[in-house]
């Protein structure tokens, strides 16, 4: 009986090579998938032959070691032809992905503790209305900084992990030319304290 499923899907798969004709898809990552679900799925027979303990008997051992077996080995054979057939050989377009970094509008937050929250919106609107780059914005429409300062403040390198506070480089007399408005969104440019609370100056006595 076998032997007839295996006539029978080795039929499917010519016909449709014949009448569909070879094309170019991303075979390796539908097979990367098409493991994951079945994993998916062998974890969750695992979960319920797991609760089927009665009696302390444990007799779903048998379909649990298969499962997990079976889900290892389709991995470590996916995983394998994966790197074989998709990944080795691949190559980055660094100048392609240069270009899309520097078109992204979500560097405009960089902008913000310099030139205020209301002229980097701005920025930003303008930069997705007229389809160009921020600096182009910033800098040749709106005239809000020159090109070296766009380039000294706007860095993607710098926002791909966390900085303290005292690494942002914004002074007080940047953040009140911004105007009031900014003074209000920009109050976490303070500097902390060792407790953690933002250190207020006390004013002077007469």
């Amino acid at each position: 009986m076998s032997y007839f499923y295996a006539f029978i899907l080795d039929t499917i798969i010519l016909f449709l090579f014949l009448f569909i004709g070879p094309q170019v898809n991303p075979t390796q990552c539908e097979m990367l998938t098409m493991v994951c679900a079945r994993v998916f799925g062998n974890s969750n027979q695992v979960t319920f032959a797991a609760s089927q303990g009665q009696m302390q008997l444990n007799v779903f051992k048998p379909c649990m070691v298969a499962a997990t077996l079976q889900s290892i080995r389709l991995l470590s054979d996916a995983c394998i032809t994966f790197a074989d057939h998709c990944i080795s050989g691949l190559r980055l377009d660094e100048n392609h992905i240069k270009d899309l970094v520097n078109r992204s509008l979500m560097l405009v937050t960089a902008l913000n503790p310099i030139i205020g929250y209301e002229k980097a919106a701005k920025v930003s609107k303008l930069a997705h209305k007229m389809n160009i780059t921020l600096k182009e914005a910033a800098v040749d429409e709106l005239k809000f900084l020159s090109a070296e300062e766009f380039d000294t403040y706007v860095d993607a390198s710098k926002m791909l992990r966390p900085h303290s506070v005292a690494s942002i480089r914004c002074t007080h007399h940047q953040v009140e030319e911004a105007g009031s408005e900014t003074s209000r969104h920009a109050t976490f440019l303070r500097p902390t304290s060792q407790h953690g609370k933002r250190s207020e100056k006390k004013p002077k006595a007469e």
